[in-house]
């Protein structure tokens, strides 16, 4: 759970949790990175990222079993994530600005719901 800015999470293993990361705005946004981190097996969301105005960096995530969930943010970056067994990216609202998911690879596919918003999914990797 994150509600500051300026903040480095590295390295973490999340798992079986109704929640597995949560970025919501608070003091000073919630902006800052979150680096290397698998993130499986969440029954709600892998990551939930709600009403974030400063962006925040997502590099490195291995996830399955995990939905991304972002909601009224702008900002987010994350480039390069590796999205296994059903792992899907929705989307709800614009707050303006953009947020990109950029280069994941998949090998099931990926359930993407994101119509009328300020997210772009580019250039999704298929495995096999």
């Amino acid at each position: 759970w994150n509600e500051t800015g300026n903040l480095l999470d590295a390295n973490l293993v999340i798992t079986r949790c109704r929640f597995g990361y949560i970025l919501k705005s608070g003091y000073n946004h919630a902006h800052g990175s979150t680096m290397n981190c698998e993130i499986k097996h969440h029954q709600l969301a892998g990551i939930l990222i709600d009403s974030v105005d400063n962006g925040h960096l997502f590099d490195g995530l291995h996830m399955d079993f995990a939905d991304i969930i972002i909601r009224n943010s702008k900002g987010i970056y994350i480039p390069n994530p590796y999205l296994g067994s059903t792992c899907q990216i929705l989307a709800v609202g614009n707050n303006g600005g953009k947020n990109i998911i950029e280069n994941p690879a998949t090998r099931t596919g990926i359930g993407i719901s994101i119509a009328n918003t300020n997210v772009e999914v580019n250039n999704i990797k298929l495995l096999w």
